[in-house]
């Protein structure tokens, strides 16, 4: 019995072939694909966030030495705050998020399995 494909390609992609199975895996983890390259945009943009609200700090304390508008530098340090929460969030979340799901189900059952067998 031959495997069937679906999607957009299946007409063009020879069942049974290494591409068929290319294509049902990548079709299969689109949504993880997806999700994961969302948060790569994600964590290399926060990344920055704080280097940019330090940056734009330092230029305020250069440019009002007096503290006129000291608005506009709590301005600066609650961003340079939430920006570097952002990025730690952005960094360590993700991998929280995926550490359930990395964990094979079968091989953890057989592991349980042996371990009621053994004891």
């Amino acid at each position: 019995m031959k495997a069937q494909t679906a999607g957009l390609f299946h007409r063009y992609i020879p069942s049974g072939s290494t591409w068929a199975l290319g294509y049902r895996l990548a079709s299969v983890n689109a949504r993880g694909f997806g999700l994961q390259f969302f948060v790569a945009v994600l964590t290399a943009i926060t990344y920055y966030g704080p280097a940019f609200f330090m940056q734009m700090f330092i230029a305020y304390l250069e440019v009002d030495p007096n503290r006129i508008n000291v608005r506009e530098g709590c301005l600066f340090v609650v961003g340079l705050i939430l920006a570097s929460v952002l990025s730690v969030l952005s960094t360590f979340l993700p991998s929280c998020a995926y550490g359930n799901r990395l964990i094979n189900v079968r091989s953890l059952a057989a592991t349980l399995e042996y371990i009621n067998i053994r004891a």
